[in-house]
C-alpha cells in the first residue's frame, strides 16, 4: 500500500492526475485486503489508510473536485463512528474533509450543519488540531458572509482550544522530559561507550573514503589530461592534413593550367583546323577539371563541390574561347554539392555539350539553358537545351562524334545513369544520374 501511494504521489507531481487516482484506489484496496486477513496485527488499516486518504483528499482539492472530497470525508467519518467506536482521529479527519469541501463549494448550510455536528461529537473527547483548523475555516466562511457575530464566537472558541492544546503540549513535554532523564541516567555509560566506538569506526571509514576519493580524483585528472592531450594532437594533425590537402589541390590546379598553356602554344603553332579544334576541346576539358580543384582548395570541404559556382566558371571559360559568337547562357542550378569525381564528370559532359552547340547549332548567336535539379534522393537530373538549328536522332546515331560517344560513356559507365534526347526546338538532352 505504501509503494502504491508513493507511485500515486509521483504521478500527481507529474500532473498525471488520472494515473495518480488509480494508484491511490489500488492502495486502498490493498489495505482493505490486508485488514481482512486472519492475522494477529490488524492495525494496518489504522496507519496506512489515513495517509492514502489524505493524498486523495489533496488531489480532489487541487483538481477542484470538492464533492468527491466531501464523499471521501463522509466515508472516513462513517468508519470512525460505526466500525471503530469513538475513533476520534477518524471522526476529526472525516469532519475536516467534509467542512473543507463545503467551504470551497460555498455551501454554508451544509458547512454549518457539519460544523455543529463536529463540535457535538468532540464535547466529551480531547480537543484536536483538526478541530482547530475547522474553526479557522468557519471564521473565513463567516467573514465572507459578513456574519461578524458568528466570527466573534468562533474567535472565542479558537482562543479556548489554543489554550487547551498548549497546556496539553506542555504536560506531554514535561512527561517526556522526565522519562528521558530517567532513561538517560541508566543508559549514559553504555551510550558514551558505544558512541566512542561509533566515532572510531566512522573515522576509519572516513579516512578510507578520503583515500578512495583522492585516488579517484587523481585517476580522473590523469584521464582528463590524456584525453585533452590526445584531442590537441588530433586537432593539430587535422589542421596539417587540411593544409596538405589544400596545397595538393592548388598544385594540381596549377599543373593542369600549365598543361593547358602548353597545349595552347601547340594550337597557336598549328595551321590544321581539325588539330586546332581537337586541342581546343582538350584545353576546355582540362580547364573544367582544374576548376574543380580550384573550388576545392578555396572551400573548407575538400571532398564536395558546389555545382552552381562550378558550372558558372565553366560557362565563363567557354565564353572566353568563343568571342566570335554571341552565346547567352541561362543557368538554373540549385546549390547542390557532389563528390569530386561526379563534379569532374558533370563538368566534362557540360563542356562537351556546349562545344557541340557552338560548333554545329549556332551560326552567329544563340541561347543555352542548363538546369540541374535534385530528384528523390539520391538522384540528380541535368537538363541541357539550345535553340540552335536542331537535328534528329538518326543524324546523331550516324555521325556518332567523339564528343557524344564520350558523353554516353561518362553517363552510362562512370555515373551509372541514363539519358534521353529532346529534339523539338533545337537540341536537348536530359541526363539522370545517381550521386
Amino acid at each position: 500500500p505504501s509503494a502504491l501511494n508513493d507511485i500515486g504521489l509521483c504521478y500527481k507531481l507529474l500532473n498525471k492526475k488520472d494515473s495518480a487516482i488509480v494508484y491511490f484506489n489500488k492502495s486502498i484496496e490493498r489495505i482493505e485486503y490486508y485488514h481482512n486477513l486472519p492475522i494477529k496485527d490488524r492495525k494496518y488499516k489504522h496507519y496506512f489508510k489515513p495517509i492514502v486518504e489524505a493524498s486523495m483528499f489533496d488531489y480532489y482539492i487541487e483538481d477542484k473536485e470538492y464533492r468527491k472530497a466531501v464523499l471521501l470525508g463522509m466515508g472516513e467519518l462513517n468508519g470512525g463512528m460505526i466500525y471503530e467506536v469513538n475513533d476520534l482521529g477518524a471522526i476529526s479527519r472525516g469532519y475536516y474533509k467534509i467542512l473543507t469541501g463545503y467551504y470551497y463549494l460555498n455551501d454554508y448550510q451544509n458547512f454549518n450543519k457539519n460544523f455543529n455536528a463536529f463540535e457535538n461529537s468532540i464535547k466529551e473527547m480531547p480537543q484536536t488540531n483538526l478541530y482547530q483548523k475547522a474553526i479557522r475555516l468557519s471564521i473565513k466562511f463567516n467573514t465572507m458572509r459578513k456574519d461578524f457575530e458568528a466570527v466573534s464566537q468562533d474567535i472565542v472558541k479558537l482562543e479556548r482550544i489554543d489554550s487547551i492544546l498548549n497546556s496539553q503540549t506542555k504536560i506531554e513535554k514535561l512527561d517526556l522530559i522526565n522519562q528521558t532523564n530517567l532513561s538517560l541516567k541508566d543508559q549514559e555509560i553504555d551510550y558514551f561507550g558505544e558512541r566512542i566506538k561509533l566515532i572510531e569506526g566512522h573515522n576509519k571509514i572516513k579516512n578510507i573514503a578520503i583515500v578512495i576519493f583522492c585516488c579517484l580524483v587523481c585517476v580522473i585528472l590523469f584521464f582528463f589530461y590524456r584525453l585533452r592531450k590526445a584531442k590537441q594532437i588530433l586537432e593539430e594533425q587535422n589542421e596539417k592534413q587540411k593544409i596538405l590537402i589544400r596545397e595538393i589541390h592548388h598544385r594540381v590546379k596549377n599543373n593542369l593550367q600549365l598543361i593547358s598553356s602548353y597545349i595552347q602554344l601547340q594550337v597557336n603553332k598549328s595551321t590544321n583546323p581539325d588539330v586546332q579544334n581537337f586541342l581546343g576541346n582538350t584545353i576546355k576539358n582540362i580547364e573544367s577539371i582544374a576548376l574543380v580543384h580550384q573550388n576545392l582548395y578555396k572551400n573548407e570541404d575538400f571532398y564536395m563541390v558546389g555545382l552552381k559556382g562550378f558550372l558558372d566558371g565553366i560557362c565563363q571559360n567557354v565564353q572566353a574561347f568563343t568571342n566570335e559568337k554571341n552565346i547567352a547562357f541561362f543557368l538554373d542550378v540549385e546549390d547542390n554539392e557532389v563528390p569530386i569525381d561526379t563534379a569532374i564528370n558533370i563538368g566534362l559532359i557540360i563542356n562537351e555539350l556546349i562545344t557541340n552547340s557552338i560548333k554545329y547549332a549556332f551560326l552567329n548567336e544563340g541561347k543555352i539553358k542548363i538546369k540541374i535539379v535534385r530528384l528523390d534522393s539520391p538522384f540528380l537530373e541535368i537538363q541541357y537545351f539550345d535553340n540552335g538549328q536542331g537535328t534528329d536522332i538518326e543524324t546523331i546515331k550516324k555521325k556518332k562524334s567523339i564528343g557524344m560517344t564520350m558523353i554516353e560513356e561518362i553517363v552510362c559507365r562512370e555515373l551509372r545513369g541514363s539519358f534521353s534526347y529532346q529534339l523539338d526546338n533545337g537540341f536537348g538532352i536530359i541526363i539522370k544520374i545517381k550521386i
